[in-house]
């Protein structure tokens, strides 16, 4: 991803170049492209290590609730900044545990309650 912010950085100075969003979007579908495919490679190792598949599942409810975690308390002061992020996004994570085990999972499950199957005979197609 830094290479293609610095590629990104590089072709905005260019005067007029307009398709910069477009060129970056390819290669990051190309980026993932070709670690769907390679098992072995660092990316894909990366990306499936428990604890990025960790908060990959409870990326949902992290956007729900984030709003309400990201702001600064008010009453640590600006010296305390970092503590205050801290204290912010480890409640975050916790509440967005709670909020996707007892209601993401619940509703996810009724899905398959109200899931219509269909049942198309062999050899019956249109």
């Amino acid at each position: 991803m830094i290479i293609i912010n610095s590629e990104y950085a590089a072709l905005a100075r260019i005067k007029g170049f307009l398709f910069t969003n477009v060129i970056t979007g390819i290669l990051i579908a190309f980026l993932i492209g070709i670690n769907l495919f390679q098992n072995k490679s660092i990316v894909y190792k990366i990306l499936n290590n428990g604890l990025v598949v960790f908060v990959g599942k409870l990326s949902y409810s992290i956007y729900v609730w984030q709003q309400i975690f990201t702001f600064s308390i008010p009453w640590a002061g600006s010296s305390k900044l970092l503590s205050a992020v801290g204290f912010n996004l480890s409640v975050l994570l916790v509440v967005a545990y709670l909020s996707y085990n007892y209601f993401e999972k619940p509703f996810l499950k009724l899905k398959q309650k109200f899931q219509i199957k269909k049942n198309i005979p062999v050899g019956q197609g249109l």
